[in-house]
């Protein structure tokens, strides 16, 4: 289940299965497409440390993987995984500005990208 509907929690999930299902309900943003994105789970009550490790291996290799509450997945959403959309659009301006200055669209992109970049960092 994602971290979007609060509805479908790990509890939810677990009453509609086996009682000795495994239920991880994990939360990633976009940016996994590029294996760089955020990645927030949580886990039920029948996953065992050698599962976690499984579950933190597997996600580890798309992005920064963290282990959290449950009640905390809704606030991941609304952080990490709006948070491209809106470094987006602040990439959109940047570039727009230098354009506006005379840089080419290629260098305003290429400049922009690494200021952010380097913020990052």
């Amino acid at each position: 289940s994602s971290g979007i509907n609060a509805e479908y929690g790990i509890d939810s999930i677990q009453q509609r299965l086996p009682h000795h299902a495994k239920v991880v309900r994990a939360m990633l943003n976009t940016a996994v497409q590029i294996r760089d994105g955020a990645i927030c789970y949580s886990t039920g009550r029948n996953v065992v440390d050698s599962d976690q490790e499984l579950v933190h291996r597997f996600f580890s290799s798309v992005g920064l993987t963290l282990e959290g509450e449950e009640k905390h997945l809704d606030a991941v959403v609304g952080l990490s995984g709006s948070a491209p959309a809106y470094f987006s659009l602040i990439l959109e301006a940047l570039r727009d500005a230098g354009v506006r200055q005379g840089l080419s669209r290629d260098v305003s992109t290429r400049h922009a990208s690494q200021a952010m970049l380097g913020a990052a960092r």
